[in-house]
């Protein structure tokens, strides 16, 4: 979630009306899902230390698609005859496209925890563009003081000493803001058009279709190297987001949002970047800073306050 995916790209483009609370499986689910989300970051920056990053963000798009593509022709409900028109499906396709493009180029300069806290600005962005579009969803009092924390937090993220700027680059944090944005902008338009009446599920099948055909051709336009994974952990790492995150995790999200509301769900969502943190030091052996640790938190805890404020 992806993406996109996200409040998830997967929450807000879903409409639930069973508000129920979670039960113990479901809510082992919800925790296993949103690590799965914040070690996609990891495999990503894995994936890139062998693949063009571009490159490797349409391998794992080609290869969920035909996953997908499969699930729905065996389920018997081909997702093309779900009110999903050539127009948006391009659009939706664009979206993701630019969504992943940039994050997969984002964490090829800036460490995996910083593009994951980054990344999953995601969700407050959509949360007040929503808000500002949209009168329905106005932003409670508690949701503005956890916007106000998290851009707080983003700042601390943003901030880099020395020690820092020699593992990291400017230019990857904004490009995983960036994603960020465009994950928000793929929300808002299915918010705003008919897309919000079309199941979720199918909504994500032509994001990955599109971008399954677009992002090897950005690939080529600027031209990357394509070339095949030369150890295992790459080709794990590939694996990992094609059938775990981007197939998987999707399916079995979109399953619980018909019997859970994706109110409750999104009140989860704050595990993906602490995921993300912790597996990035274990994994990677990225060192957090005091200071970064500290945006964080408060980024956790914004992103909280505005699934709890909505």
């Amino acid at each position: 979630m992806t993406h996109k995916a996200s409040a998830t790209q997967k929450l807000t483009s879903s409409i639930s009306s069973k508000p129920q609370g979670l039960s113990i499986w479901a809510t082992v689910l919800m925790i296993l899902i949103f690590a799965l989300w914040g070690g996609q970051q990891v495999a990503i920056k894995i994936g890139n230390t062998e693949l063009a990053p571009i490159f490797q963000a349409g391998i794992r798009s080609i290869g969920a698609s035909v996953l997908m593509t499969m699930w729905f022709l065996v389920k018997g409900t081909p997702p093309w005859r779900m009110g999903v028109g050539p127009g948006a499906a391009a659009l939706l396709g664009v979206l993701f496209t630019l969504d992943f493009a940039l994050l997969f180029l984002g964490l090829n300069e800036t460490t995996a925890s910083r593009g994951t806290i980054l990344y999953y600005t995601g969700p407050i962005m959509i949360a007040v563009g929503a808000a500002v579009i949209l009168p329905s969803e106005r932003i409670g009092r508690l949701g503005i003081a956890g916007f106000g924390l998290a851009f707080l937090g983003v700042l601390a993220v943003l901030w880099r000493n020395e020690t820092i700027a020699n593992h990291t680059s400017i230019t990857g944090d904004l490009l995983c803001l960036g994603a960020a944005a465009a994950w928000a902008s793929t929300i808002l338009v299915i918010k705003v058009t008919r897309l919000i009446h079309v199941p979720a599920n199918a909504v994500l099948y032509f994001q990955l279709l599109g971008s399954a055909i677009a992002l090897p051709l950005l690939s080529y336009l600027v031209g990357e190297e394509w070339s095949a994974p030369q150890s295992a952990v790459v080709v794990q790492a590939v694996l990992f987001q094609v059938v775990f995150v981007a197939f998987l995790s999707y399916l079995v999200f979109f399953w619980m949002l018909q019997r859970f509301s994706a109110g409750t769900l999104s009140a989860y969502s704050f595990l993906a970047p602490v995921f993300g943190v912790l597996l990035s030091n274990q994994l990677l052996g990225e060192q957090v800073s005091p200071l970064f640790a500290i945006g964080t938190l408060m980024v956790v805890c914004g992103l909280y306050l505005v699934a709890k404020g909505k």
